[in-house]
């Protein structure tokens, strides 16, 4: 689940899916207010956008680790982070506000399926992904990952043919001879497992979804799955 956008409680005063003159024949997303006007970032992500729009007023919208696009609109004023940005849970995006299509100072907030934004595209019921009550967690500790980069396993990790949980898992035969060294098993028809504590150079990096996985001298593994780093 992801956290509130807002510092305090709030109230709901426009469901998702309410019929009514908007353009796509319903609401596409959840309205709701706050005595705290502040507004931070429901999850760990990307600022994918970050404009005015004549609708939705000033608006971010926010790439999550987990793939999916969440937008926050009707900001008092545009908010100070750049496209591109890495955002934690938690971070403050802006302020509650009234700009745009809007008829009271308030927050419309739409989660979609897809790491790219579409207006009324793969639209997803931000009751069912944020916690309201939850008002004050943050993010976990994010790191960058590069070819070149010496980084230290942080948990068992497993030791694949390709990038992805489809791809076979290697033997410990298959490895280098330090990755034999690091492995959790010495016999060589185990599946290989590279124990935490592990330092591995990483060869390449390729992100399929949300995970990111890196290509070391014995194989490919997980860098970070479900927005959880194996590696620092």
């Amino acid at each position: 689940m992801y956290r509130s956008p807002f510092k305090a409680g709030s109230k709901e005063t426009c469901s998702f899916k309410k019929k009514g003159s908007w353009k796509a024949g319903y609401h596409t997303g959840v309205d709701r207010v706050s005595s705290n006007t502040a507004l931070v970032s429901p999850a760990d992500g990307t600022v994918q956008r970050n404009e005015y729009n004549t609708s939705y007023g000033n608006m971010i919208i926010i790439t999550t680790t987990d793939g999916k696009s969440i937008l926050m609109a009707h900001m008092k004023e545009k908010s100070k982070l750049k496209v591109g940005t890495a955002i934690k849970k938690g971070d403050v995006v802006g302020k509650m506000g009234n700009t745009g299509n809007s008829f009271g100072a308030h927050l419309h907030i739409e989660v979609q399926n897809s790491k790219i934004w579409a207006y009324n595209k793969n639209l997803l019921n931000p009751n069912s992904y944020i916690a309201w009550n939850d008002t004050t967690s943050k993010g976990i500790e994010t790191f960058s990952f590069k070819k070149g980069d010496v980084v230290t396993l942080t948990t068992n990790v497993n030791v694949r043919t390709g990038a992805g949980t489809n791809c076979k898992q290697k033997t410990v035969s298959q490895l280098t001879k330090d990755g034999k060294k690091n492995a959790t098993s010495k016999l060589p028809w185990s599946k290989a497992t590279l124990k935490s504590g592990t330092r591995v150079t990483i060869q390449s990096v390729k992100t399929v979804g949300s995970d990111i996985w890196a290509q070391i001298p014995s194989g490919w593994i997980c860098l970070r799955y479900n927005g959880k780093n194996y590696a620092k």
